[in-house]
C-alpha cells in the first residue's frame, strides 16, 4: 500500500482551541496533497517548472483563502485556525508586506 502521513505533535496541546488552530488548515493542505492528481510540473525539468509551481501554488491558496477558509468561518465559527502572519519591512517611506495567503 503506498499512502501520505503526516505528524501532528501534541505536547503542548492543552485545549480544544489549540488543536483547531494547530489543525487547520494544515489538515486542508495535506488532504489535497494526498487526494489531488500529481502535478504535471513534478515531471517537467525545465526552466519553466518553478514558473508552473508557483502558478498552482497561487491557485490553491486563492481557493483556500477565498472559498475553503471562508466556508469554515461561516460553517463553523467555533473552529479557530491558524494561518501564518505577513511578514513586514519599512524601507525609507514605504511599508512592504508578504502575505501566504491572499484575502
Amino acid at each position: 500500500m503506498i499512502g501520505i502521513q503526516s505528524q501532528l505533535w501534541s505536547e503542548t496541546i492543552t485545549s480544544e482551541e489549540i488543536l483547531d488552530e494547530m489543525l487547520f488548515p494544515n489538515l486542508i493542505i495535506f488532504a489535497e496533497k494526498a487526494w489531488a492528481q500529481k502535478p504535471s510540473w513534478l515531471s517537467v525539468k525545465n526552466d519553466f517548472q518553478e514558473a508552473q509551481m508557483m502558478e498552482d501554488w497561487n491557485e490553491f491558496v486563492n481557493l483556500l483563502s477565498h472559498r475553503t477558509l471562508g466556508l469554515i468561518a461561516s460553517g463553523f465559527p467555533e473552529i479557530k485556525y491558524d494561518i501564518t502572519k505577513p511578514g513586514a519591512i519599512i524601507r525609507g517611506i514605504h511599508f512592504m508586506f508578504v502575505l501566504n495567503f491572499p484575502g
